[in-house]
């Protein structure tokens, strides 16, 4: 049963209990004193399963059977009235819940940012492809998980081909999106990217696709934003630069400027010319010697 289904049950229970209780108040119940000293709030209702009934065909408007409520009791008269005002309401609120979560997911995807550009660097003798993604709304991607593909020719010349891409985030993988997170792609022998130079990434024939996708956790809807970086977006040598904050009480500001910005790094990154497999080679070699 969905939390909706509970919340409706829950209405018609209480007020099928306010039946109840009016109706014992005033001794309709009473199965000797029915019918000889005065009409029943509710005709046809002599228990509180009846009443369930009728509070259920109150609020669904579906129409009344043997039950029914008379004119020989305000206060019932009363609580049909408020009945069927916060019936309508909850209806109304339940089926725009509903055409919320249909429409959420796509307005949902315009709220995650990516950066302008990817960043080509190199961290402890390796190399990685890096970009940055920020949630710009208040609720949270639960579980968010990066994937992306690149398309490039074939190096026989056959035509396109697709290559999958595997990011991971720089810090820890945490269940939630709190901030802006850098991604990184692992430069290996399983990378597309593997014999780039420097002149490749910058001038290539090449698309790189990013798309993150995750749970939002107030509408529990399944939510996913994408975006592609061509060789003119890709940059050499340069990374993110971090994003700063100013705390205001009991919150943090972040200065969404710094975002789009990035810096060189602080070491130059040499044989430019060279690919990223004979870069790897260099330095396998160094280590060993």
């Amino acid at each position: 049963m969905t939390e909706d289904e509970t919340r409706i049950l829950r209405h018609w229970f209480v007020f099928a209990l306010l039946y109840f209780v009016v109706a014992e108040t005033r001794g309709d119940l009473n199965e000797v004193e029915i019918g000889k000293k005065e009409i029943p709030c509710v005709e046809g209702a002599t228990d509180f399963l009846e009443m369930f009934m009728f509070s259920m065909e109150t609020q669904s408007t579906i129409g009344y059977g043997t039950r029914y409520v008379t004119n020989e009791c305000p206060t019932a008269v009363i609580l049909v009235i408020i009945q069927s005002i916060l019936g309508s309401f909850l209806h109304a609120v339940l089926t725009g819940v509903v055409l919320f979560k249909f429409q959420e997911p796509k307005k949902r995807a315009h709220t995650v940012l990516f950066s302008n550009v990817a960043c080509v660097i190199e961290d402890d003798g390796k190399y990685f492809i890096e970009v940055q993604i920020l949630n710009m709304q208040r609720s949270q991607l639960i579980n968010p998980d990066v994937g992306a593909f690149c398309v490039m020719n074939h190096p026989d010349g056959s035509g396109k081909c697709r290559l999958d891409v595997d990011f991971k985030p720089c810090q820890e993988n945490a269940r939630l999106f709190f901030r802006p997170r850098i991604y990184r792609h692992l430069i290996d022998q399983q990378s597309p990217f593997w014999e780039f130079e420097r002149k490749d990434f910058e001038c290539g024939n090449y698309e790189l696709i990013v798309a993150i996708s995750g749970v939002d956790e107030i509408t529990d809807t399944f939510a996913q934003a994408r975006t592609s970086f061509l060789p003119s977006e890709v940059v050499w040598g340069r990374n993110f630069k971090q994003m700063t904050a100013t705390r205001e009480g009991k919150r943090f500001k972040l200065n969404f400027n710094d975002f789009t910005r990035t810096h060189r790094l602080q070491r130059c990154m040499a044989d430019s010319s060279a690919s990223m497999a004979s870069r790897n080679v260099s330095l396998t070699k160094t280590v060993e010697e």
